[in-house]
């Protein structure tokens, strides 16, 4: 059985996102430019259609100077970046906040992935926890530790004819 990765948002709308690997060879010309100018030395990208309400978009995946990275692209345009950063690393104010809102919302937690999004402007703060008998969540803050939103990852099955 096969299963879709649901998010539900707590703010009354519903996000759906299913994302499938795909081949360099369906990358265009232009994303590739851009990827080999911009990160010259990375040897290896992994490549992901990712439909968000019925919209397609590209995702890359790769390492770059020790930090893995995840761009994503909407006709050709990049319009997201996201680096995985520690928690510890998120500046001394902010993470306090952040973890204010986090040990509010529940007793216990592991933050299972921490990233910094769009980090040359318009700064954000992803990070995805595992909730004990309560499932995955990602939290969205700004870069002043402000809570954005939070979303639930819910795993539904469909049916397959194979």
């Amino acid at each position: 059985m096969k299963y879709l990765l649901f998010l539900l948002p707590f703010i009354s709308s519903f996000s759906f996102s299913q994302e499938k690997r795909i081949s360099a060879k369906m990358i265009s010309s232009k994303i590739n430019s851009h990827l080999l100018s911009s990160y010259p030395t990375v040897k290896k990208f992994h490549f992901y259609t990712e439909i968000i309400a019925q919209v397609p978009y590209i995702e890359c995946e790769f390492k770059y100077e020790n930090d893995h990275y995840s761009l994503l692209f909407l006709n050709d345009s990049l319009i997201e970046v996201e680096v995985e950063v520690p928690f510890s690393e998120i500046p001394e104010i902010e993470r306090l906040k952040i973890s204010n809102r986090l040990n509010n919302d529940f007793e216990s937690y592991k933050i299972i992935e921490c990233q910094k999004v769009n980090q040359f402007s318009n700064v954000k703060y992803e990070i995805t926890l595992q909730v004990k008998r309560k499932g995955k969540f990602e939290y969205y803050f700004n870069s002043l530790g402000e809570f954005i939103e939070r979303e639930e990852e819910t795993e539904i099955p469909i049916q397959t004819q194979f």
